[in-house]
């Protein structure tokens, strides 16, 4: 008796139900997709400008101090947004911008992109707040956004999650409108839905109304009677937030972002010198550390020694028994600069911290230098120009110690290359006194336990934070005794042949064997 199906047959039907099931669930999730990608954030937010921003901080804080904290508090929320698109990589982040050049907010906001915050921004348009809020939410409509969510910058204590309740209540149905309230009385977050189908919301009549007394304490309770009026339906959060406008609000910054006033006002400066054997210059780059700064009650040193050989030791802890305007401390540890490096950061108390080398000398007034540079919208961390100590002395000194003049043309083209390479790519090494935040140093989980290559891997973290910003006109100065002790062909070739070795894959650590084991001698700091 003859089977009525083949199993050829069999197998095609099996295919085509199978197949069947595929597009379904495709399809399905194309659907729910598209609702979930209809959800979209905007943030106000003001360029840090001084004298211009946060102006009622400016009596506590000062101008930069003012235009610092708003700097602070709007990279904070958005690290929140971070968050939100780590748990709904759907949301789509817009922040909408006042003040500053379009060149100023491209540099700062970029940066944010460098963290991998899916974001774009552009300028606010209308006339009151009111106006420039139903235009943000009315392009957001016209774009499809079904679900918006609207916050300020100035929350430090808002979190990811309260925006993701928002975007769950919207989504629900119950309410087209959720509300934030603030503690002045007014509200920090707007969320309103605009579903298809669905009567379309007057935001003019809702944000516009002459009856909403914008800067006042009675913001809230208006813009309730104003969504009763129009038959929105209307939901309140449950959390009261705090925004920061006076001096007594910046308790928050401490509570929910780690930031006290006083490291707003005057940070503290760690300059951090890992040494193993240098007892030839130690003492004169800590004199002109001290030389050369400008506020020496907010600087420490601290010295972190690998187990050096010579009289290092005994000449840090001379020095330091006869400083009295800057404390110097001196911390040991195994050899290997990104050790000694680290190691010298857990013993130093700065908010900032200088990695110096200790054949470097650094400019006039570096600590103001590194307090403006990370206060730049958009940088992460600096660096000085690359300066050669044999370029920048007396003639007279020059001549009496015999270079010729092609040793200076080529140590020239080394300067000139060097500070090319660390403007333009952004990409200083070691050498060019790297420094940063204790924060930004903790959460690029500090220098890699590299012997060579720690300045390297570390600006290639920096790198994915922000920018890497070269303080322009002023120059760490270092030494040329290894190009003239070495030769500036095969010293720059070796550097060069490290790097290529390193992005190939080959260890650090074995690179270090075949580095100073070639050069025989020991590890320069």
């Amino acid at each position: 008796m003859a089977l009525p199906f083949t199993m050829g047959t069999v197998s095609l039907i099996a295919a085509a139900v199978f197949l069947a099931f595929f597009i379904g669930r495709i399809r399905r999730r194309r659907r729910a997709g598209h609702s979930f990608r209809s959800e979209h954030i905007i943030v106000f937010t003001r360029f840090p400008e001084p004298g211009v921003t946060k102006t009622q901080l400016i009596p506590e804080l000062g101008e930069a101090g003012a235009a610092n904290v708003q700097l602070l508090m709007t990279n904070h929320i958005l690290e929140q947004l971070q968050l939100v698109q780590a748990k709904r990589p759907w949301v789509s982040v817009e922040i909408k911008y006042t003040g500053g050049t379009k060149k100023q907010v491209d540099f700062w906001l970029k940066s944010h992109r460098r963290k991998r915050l899916r974001c774009r921004w552009s300028e606010q348009t209308g006339v009151t707040l009111g106006g420039r809020m139903a235009d943000a939410f009315a392009a957001a409509f016209a774009r499809k956004k079904q679900r918006v969510i609207l916050v300020g910058s100035d929350i430090p204590s808002i979190d990811a999650d309260i925006i993701c309740n928002t975007f769950d209540k919207l989504a629900l149905g119950s309410c087209n409108m959720v509300l934030g309230p603030a503690k002045d009385g007014g509200y920090y977050l707007i969320g309103l839905s605009q579903n298809e189908g669905e009567e379309r919301i007057n935001l003019d009549a809702l944000l516009c109304g002459s009856d909403i007394q914008w800067g006042s304490s009675k913001v809230l309770q208006q813009q309730k009677k104003a969504a009763q009026r129009l038959d929105v339906r209307l939901e309140i959060l449950p959390r009261i937030l705090r925004d920061i406008d006076n001096a007594e609000d910046l308790d928050d910054l401490e509570q929910y972002m780690g930031i006290t006033v006083d490291q707003v006002k005057a940070p503290f400066l760690s300059v951090i010198i890992p040494v193993f054997n240098e007892a030839r210059c130690i003492r004169q780059t800590l004199q002109s550390v001290i030389d050369n700064c400008s506020f020496p009650t907010f600087l420490e040193i601290v010295v972190c020694d690998g187990g050096s050989e010579d009289n290092t030791r005994q000449l840090v802890e001379e020095f330091a028994a006869n400083s009295d305007e800057v404390p110097v401390k001196l911390v040991t540890g195994l050899k290997g600069r990104g050790r000694q490096l680290n190691r010298g950061a857990m013993f130093s108390r700065g908010d900032n911290f200088l990695f110096l080398h200790a054949d470097t000398r650094l400019p006039q007034g570096f600590d103001a230098s590194v307090v403006l540079t990370l206060s730049t919208p958009g940088v992460s961390a600096g660096a000085f120009e690359f300066g050669l100590d044999i370029l920048h002395c007396p003639e007279e000194e020059r001549v009496a110690l015999g270079y010729s003049r092609f040793f200076m043309t080529e140590m020239w083209l080394l300067e000139w290359g060097t500070n090319l390479r660390s403007t333009y790519l952004e990409l200083p090494y070691g050498d060019q006194a790297l420094f940063m935040t204790r924060g930004l140093f903790k959460n690029v989980a500090m220098f890699p336990d590299y012997v060579i290559m720690e300045d390297y891997e570390m600006v290639k973290k920096l790198q994915g934070e922000g920018h890497v910003q070269i303080v322009e006109g002023k120059a760490a100065m270092t030494s040329s005794r290894r190009w003239q002790r070495y030769g500036f062909f095969r010293t720059t070739g070796l550097n060069s042949l490290m790097i290529l070795a390193y992005n190939l894959g080959i260890h650090p650590n074995i690179l270090a064997r075949y580095y100073y084991g070639r050069r025989g001698h020991h590890q320069e700091n």
